[in-house]
Parts: structure tokens; sequence; C-alpha cells
């Protein structure tokens, strides 16, 4: 009788079923079973206690059965939506809870679709922490912090290519963007523009400087480092919006080429978004990436030319 009522609760004290957790409500034995046993226990007048918590539990077998009755086909949830609910960690206080379960009825469905977007926003998070980690303050400058489309300095040019980057991100399946112009017209503050209108939308993205990129992959083949090249590698490689910064700054090698091409190659074959930032034209692109990286932009990707005054030197 301990291990029963360890199970399903104390029976003396009852609650409506519609305050118990489902997996109690489903727990609970076939109302014929509980009637046969206490049958049998009429003619044991010592077992007293026993027939106490048997009745008790044959008002709750009752009172499931006629909820049941009361439930659509197929459904099983009794207004749950669905069972076995587990946390979600997501930014803030608030801990959510999802099901692994659902059932097929209308509560089921609707509980569907709002527990997808919450795992999405602690998928996110969990992303967002794992790049965090392996980065650390190879995110977004701070003198870029407030940088939108919006608060964005615009030229005609500018204007042009800001209206362009948003059809990208909302509509173009091109994988990439490579944004072509002289030192300081504004190309990376659009690609982090594009990166911030991203994350509105629930994207998590990384913004990388290649030299740093290169730097943080050295840094893995040191005594003692706690991130391996294919912890880096892997985290360019999967995010879902990745900038690289000023391509073409940093020494060209070929195993920097390698280290390029392999991040490049993956995101193109996943589609992943991908926005470069370069000094150099296509031409002089093609010879510090090497001509197989840049084919994988010539085959799916959206050149842009940034014109316009040096906004560095005019404190934009």
């Amino acid at each position: 009788m301990k291990l029963l009522g360890s199970i399903l609760g104390d029976a003396t004290a009852r609650l409506s079923l519609q305050d118990w957790p489902l997996e109690r409500i489903h727990k609970l034995p076939h109302t014929t079973s509980v009637m046969a046993e206490l049958a049998a226990l009429d003619e044991q007048p010592t077992a007293s206690d026993r027939r106490r918590f048997l009745r008790s539990l044959l008002l709750d077998a009752e009172e499931r059965d006629r909820l049941a009755a009361q439930l659509p086909d197929g459904c099983w949830c009794y207004g749950r939506g669905g069972s076995g609910p587990r946390a979600v960690m997501v930014p803030g206080q608030d801990v959510p809870m999802v099901l692994t379960a659902y059932c097929g009825c209308a509560i089921g469905d609707a509980r569907r679709i709002l527990d997808g977007d919450v795992r999405e926003r602690g998928r996110a998070y969990a992303q967002e922490i794992a790049l965090s980690g392996i980065w650390e303050g190879a995110r977004v400058p701070e003198r870029f912090h407030g940088c939108t489309f919006d608060t964005f300095p615009k030229t005609s040019s500018t204007a042009l290519v800001i209206v362009q980057l948003r059809v990208w991100l909302e509509a173009d399946d091109r994988w990439a963007v490579v944004l072509l112009g002289d030192f300081g017209v504004g190309k990376t503050g659009l690609a982090i523009s594009a990166l911030r209108e991203a994350a509105e939308h629930r994207h998590p993205g990384l913004f990388v400087k290649t030299p740093d990129l290169l730097a943080r992959i050295r840094a893995t083949y040191g005594k003692g480092s706690d991130v391996s090249e294919q912890d880096v590698l892997e985290s360019l490689r999967t995010v879902d919006y990745l900038v690289l910064d000023d391509v073409g700054a940093e020494h060209a090698t070929d195993w920097a080429t390698s280290m390029l091409f392999q991040v490049l190659d993956d995101r193109h074959d996943h589609q992943r978004k991908t926005i470069l930032t370069t000094n150099l034209d296509i031409t002089g692109l093609g010879l510090h990436m090497g001509e197989r990286t840049l084919h994988r932009f010539k085959e799916g990707a959206v050149f842009l030319t940034v014109d316009g005054p040096n906004l560095r030197g005019n404190g934009a």
C-alpha cells in the first residue's frame, strides 16, 4: 500500500484530477481492477485501511473515466496538450517548460506551435553561449553597438545597398553577400546592421574580423588550450549568420587560405547566410582567397559595391 500511495499520492486528501499532473492521471489503475480488489477485501474484516484507500482511489478512477468520456476522439492529454514537460533555458529570469510528446487534439496542436517558438529561443540562446565561450571578445566592437540600418549615415549609394541587404535577409535565397569598397565607407557598419536585423528575428549571428579568426585558430595550437581548431571552425560553419569582416587584411598564406575555404565551402554547401566585407575588388579577392573559394561566391552570392565618403574621418 505504501508503494502504491507513493506513486499516486495521498488518496485521502483528494484534489480534482484537473489539478493533477498528466503522468499521475495515466498511472491510475483501471476502475474495474479497483472494484475487483474491493470486492475481494469484503471478506477480510482486518483490511479496513486498505479498503479506505481503495475507495478513495475508486473515486479518482471514476472521475478519470468521466473526464475521458468528454475528450475528443484520439485525445489523451486531458486538456494539457501533451506530456513530458522539460525546462528550456532562455535569456531572463523565466524558465519556460516545453513538452516532449504532443496530443493530436486542438490544444496539443496549439501547444506544439508555442513550444516551437520557445525551443527556437532556447536554441539561439544556447548557441550564443557556446559562441561567446569560444570567441570571448571577438564579437561586435563596442563602437558599432548602436549601428542599425536606421541609424546608418545614408548616401544615395548606401541607401540602395541597405535596400538590397534587407531584400537579401528577407527573401533572397542566395547564401552570401560580399560588400566591396574603399576603406572607411561603411562596409562593416552595414554588415553589423544586417546582423542586428537578423538577430531581431531570432537568428543567432557572429561577427569576426578575419585576422582575429586566424589568430584564434592559431591560439588553439598552444599547449593547454581548452578549445580546439575544430571547435573554432565548427562555430563558424554552423552559426545562422556570419560576418567575416575585412577579408584581405590578413596575411595570405596557404594555411590561411585553407582555413577560410573550409568555413566558406561548408557554409556554401549548407546555404547558411554569410556576409564578407573587403577593401579588395573581385579580382583581388580571387587572388587573395583562391579561385575555388571565390567560385563559391560566384555560384550564389550578391556582390554589392559601397561608395561614399570616408565615414571614419567625419566621426560617423
